[in-house]
């Protein structure tokens, strides 16, 4: 086997692994997904018991080099209090508003994901905030 052989056979080889290694990672011709972004901020860290803790999400998504709006984005919202998660989605312009009505005293977190889908990845935000006696 001459030098100039070696070094193709060795070449090709590399290209072979580097091929099935980018296939094993789920890697596809299309690219990775874009980026999602999550714009999330409570009115108000402090509420009293039986108020609303209100915000508005946005939710945004890479193309090229600009953020832009995701819209009908389906969301989870879960506060860690034991109330069962609420469903929300974005509109046209990648917004949705949050009210939760307080029912218990304490120091919670809300927190708001999305799940992703076959062409935007996952993201998530979360928020503290507390609930006084009334």
């Amino acid at each position: 086997m001459t030098r100039s052989t070696r070094w193709i056979s060795a070449t090709a080889a590399i290209a072979l692994l580097a091929v099935s290694l980018w296939t094993a990672t789920g890697a596809s011709a299309t690219g990775p997904k874009p980026v999602t972004k999550i714009t999330f901020k409570l009115a108000a860290h402090q509420a009293k018991l039986g108020t609303a803790v209100t915000s508005s999400v946005l939710v945004q998504t890479r193309s090229g080099n600009a953020w832009v709006a995701l819209p009908a984005a389906t969301l989870t919202v879960k506060v860690n209090d034991g109330s069962a998660p609420v469903t929300i989605v974005t509109d046209a312009a990648g917004k949705a508003p949050v009210s939760y009505a307080t029912t218990k005293v304490g120091g919670w977190v809300m927190k708001v994901s999305y799940a992703g889908d076959p062409t935007h990845k996952r993201a998530q935000r979360a928020q503290g905030f507390n609930v006084m006696p009334a």
